[in-house]
């Protein structure tokens, strides 16, 4: 075999499996308004990173760690974030529609202003959040929990389903008939 083969072959060998790659290190970089859309980073480290004003739409996320991460302004829009940590993020004004945010902990952070219109929110803990201004129109927020959260009621009221959600004050939202 000739040399040329044998290097092409390394190159395939290496491409392919940078390719197949989800877990990345984006620890302490400045990576705002980067385009990050129909990506799989999974179980990537974006701790203590700026990816304010970033693209991530379509992009499968799961279980990625965003421990004090910037993403304040970001399109987050239809992304899958199960099992992701966003302890101490920074997600102001960011856009959660449609993704899927199942089992995701919010608790204590400023979530002013975030969309999450027709969000999947199941069982997600919004405890101790600001939720000043954040829409929910279409949003399933059934088992979610907004204890000690603010947040105005009509504002949850715009969700697809409240069921078993738990209420600001620690009420569980019934829904009638059941």
């Amino acid at each position: 075999m000739s040399r040329l083969y044998l290097s092409g072959l390394l190159f395939l060998s290496f491409f392919t499996s940078f390719c197949a790659q989800t877990k990345f290190d984006f620890s302490l970089q400045d990576n705002s308004r980067k385009d990050f859309s129909y990506k799989n980073l999974s179980s990537s480290n974006f701790t203590k990173s700026n990816f304010s004003k970033s693209n991530f739409e379509y992009s499968t996320l799961k279980k990625a760690n965003f421990t004090e991460a910037d993403l304040s302004y970001s399109n987050l829009s239809h992304t899958d974030l199960r099992n992701s940590t966003m302890k101490n993020a920074i997600l102001y004004n960011a856009d959660f529609s449609y993704s899927n945010l199942e089992n995701l902990d919010l608790s204590g952070l400023d979530l002013s202003n975030v969309n999450f219109n027709g969000a999947n929110l199941k069982k997600a803990d919004f405890s101790n959040s600001n939720l000043t201004g954040a829409t929910f129109y279409g949003a399933d927020l059934s088992s979610a929990a907004f204890v000690n959260s603010t947040v105005d009621l009509k504002q949850l009221y715009d969700a697809k389903t409240l069921d078993k959600a738990i209420l600001p004050f620690g009420t569980k939202y019934i829904k009638k008939g059941k």
